[in-house]
């Protein structure tokens, strides 16, 4: 085990005493950025810990997906949402499947737009969606 995964599993060893008192800012500050989105559209939470912006972005019509890497966190999150995809691991492990069909990210909120090799595109006002996103989204909360 890395040492950046084994912060995170220490981190997450409890998952269900987590509270973030930044969590209402968030959803507001995302409400508004993911206002655009059609519906239906795909984000990935890249990072997503427990899962709870999945859950918020599945109640906004938008067709989420999670990776965390830490097994704690992604094992509580699907317990608490099983309608959604969560995946235990590095953001990295999911290129090959996913680059083929979504061929830029979007990142919240820098806004930097980059391809599938991590390339820049160029900075995006925030909220504005990616050239070369518009089916799927990935969000560094």
């Amino acid at each position: 085990m890395s040492e950046i995964q084994q912060y995170y599993e220490d981190y997450w060893q409890a998952p269900e005493l987590y509270d973030d008192p930044t969590t209402p800012q968030r959803q507001a500050l995302l409400r508004t950025t993911l206002a655009g989105l059609p519906a239906g559209s795909r984000i990935l939470d890249a990072g997503c810990g427990r899962g709870e912006f999945c859950a918020f972005f599945q109640q906004l019509g938008l067709k989420a997906e999670g990776i965390d890497i830490s097994h704690a966190a992604i094992e509580y999150a699907r317990k608490q949402n099983p309608q959604i995809t969560f995946h235990a691991g590095e953001v990295q492990s999911l290129q090959p499947g996913h680059a083929a069909r979504h061929p830029a990210s979007f990142t919240i909120p820098t806004g930097t737009q980059r391809d599938t090799r991590g390339a820049p595109l160029g900075k995006a006002p925030i909220g504005a969606p990616a050239p070369r996103c518009a089916n799927w989204c990935i969000l560094a909360l």
